[in-house]
């Protein structure tokens, strides 16, 4: 089932997206079908299971995508390629002293509200601005581009208006921060990311089916 719908998700995709798959409660097996079925991203939302799952030499890359509190950033710089989900300048400043103790320049994504909505973490739109340049000032971190969650609901028309944002910011300072990654999309709202120049999609239950969970 896995090597079916990856390949699905695949022939929709521009050759310029990145397919990312979210593993999150899945457990090594099925991230080891999903690497075998052409998946080269995987994205965690837990520390504690990123570390429970990761080895030391995999052939593909781990993300961490959920919200990272402080005291997990040394895992997730040490297990990670890319940290999607940086959503203040307290935790930046974290996360540079950490990769400066590794010997690593940490690779992040800027995590945006653009939906502007309570439930969701991010700087917010009036933030960002200010945010991603002050995040040049640190020694051991650069960012990559963004990340951000549509809106919750079921009007196509709020979901649009996000990613819109979202694609408009990125494009303003694309050029002037060396910018390459716009993170949005996932399994229910990707194809409306992808008309709005997603760079990589994280997909979850299409991918591995409805998840199960135990608590």
């Amino acid at each position: 089932m896995i090597q079916d719908e990856v390949m699905k998700i695949k022939s929709e995709l521009p050759a310029d997206v990145c397919l990312m798959a979210v593993s999150k409660t899945r457990s090594r097996a099925e991230v080891e079908a999903a690497w075998q079925a052409g998946i080269h991203v995987f994205g965690e939302n837990k520390v504690q299971e990123l570390k429970e799952k990761a080895h030391e030499n995999d052939p593909f890359e781990w993300h961490m995508i959920g919200h990272l509190q402080t005291n997990k950033v040394k895992d997730a710089v040490r297990l990670t390629s890319l940290i999607h989900s940086v959503d203040s300048l307290h935790l930046l400043a974290a996360i540079d002293k950490e990769a400066a103790k590794q010997n690593k320049c940490m690779p992040v994504l800027l995590q945006i509200n653009f939906a502007n909505e309570e439930t969701k973490s991010g700087f917010t739109v009036e933030e960002a601005p200010l945010a991603l340049e002050l995040a040049q000032r640190f020694a051991n971190i650069k960012v990559k581009g963004i990340m951000t969650i549509g809106a919750h609901s079921e009007d196509e028309a709020l979901i649009r208006k996000s990613f819109q944002q979202a694609h408009d910011f990125y494009t303003a300072y694309q050029k002037k921060y060396q910018l390459d990654t716009l993170s949005m999309g996932m399994s229910n709202d990707y194809p409306l990311a992808l008309e709005y120049g997603t760079t990589l999609i994280r997909v979850g239950s299409k991918i591995f089916g409805e998840r199960q969970y135990n608590q």
